[in-house]
């Protein structure tokens, strides 16, 4: 007790432990209940290297004073412990913080790309269905490829295979064995056409119940 109320005493303004001159020897050894060794842990703790201070056994040290008492220089050690100890803390703190928010970051890039690739795909499958109700691609017919039709709509191969995975979902095409997608209805004659469009997106709903 008496050496942490000296070490304390001997505490700078910013908190830290102001530093004593050791000579090394060898009671804060034989005293301390773990084997640690002290004025290893304390020295790398001074000179800022806590990770040096962690290899010699800090998390292991119990802070129960034994060595500080014993210290012939009187050098502030559970002061330093604790000095340390409060700054990992710190650092563990700032790096939990800051991966919680690059998951955010992350979290919400990736929900905007998945609204945006959304979004694409219905306007794709309004366009399908467009030329489909047009007569532009009759019953029967295959559509283009998936890179031909990307290459049509400037969009990604994602968006057009979403797009006729909708389509396929609502019944207007069907996969063809061996590749491609053939058209089964053409459109007009399966719903009305405001039925079409909340088909496509169920937000289109509300915009009809708005107007």
């Amino acid at each position: 007790v008496l050496a942490v109320e000296a070490s304390v005493l001997l505490a700078l303004e910013d908190g830290r432990p102001e530093p004593a001159p050791g000579i090394r020897c060898s009671p804060c050894v034989r005293a301390c209940p773990v084997g640690l060794l002290p004025l290893e842990m304390a020295a790398r703790i001074r000179a800022g290297d806590l990770d040096g201070a962690l290899d010699w056994g800090l998390k292991d040290c119990i802070a129960c004073g034994s060595c500080a008492y014993v210290c012939p220089s009187h050098v502030p050690l559970v002061h330093w412990f604790a000095h340390a100890r409060g700054e990992l803390a710190a650092r563990e703190r700032a790096k939990q913080k800051q991966n919680a928010v690059r998951e955010l970051v992350e979290a919400r890039n990736e929900r905007m790309e998945r609204i945006a690739r959304e979004r694409v795909s219905d306007r794709v499958a309004a366009e399908l269905l467009s030329l489909i109700a047009a007569g532009r691609v009759r019953p029967g017919e295959r559509l283009p490829g998936e890179r031909r039709l990307a290459g049509m709509m400037n969009v990604s191969r994602v968006s057009v295979r979403a797009a006729l995975q909708q389509l396929k979902a609502q019944g207007f095409v069907a996969a063809v064995q061996g590749g491609g997608t053939r058209v089964l209805s053409s459109g007009a004659s399966a719903d009305a056409p405001l039925v079409q469009l909340v088909r496509l997106n169920r937000e289109n709903l509300r915009d009809l119940a708005e107007i």
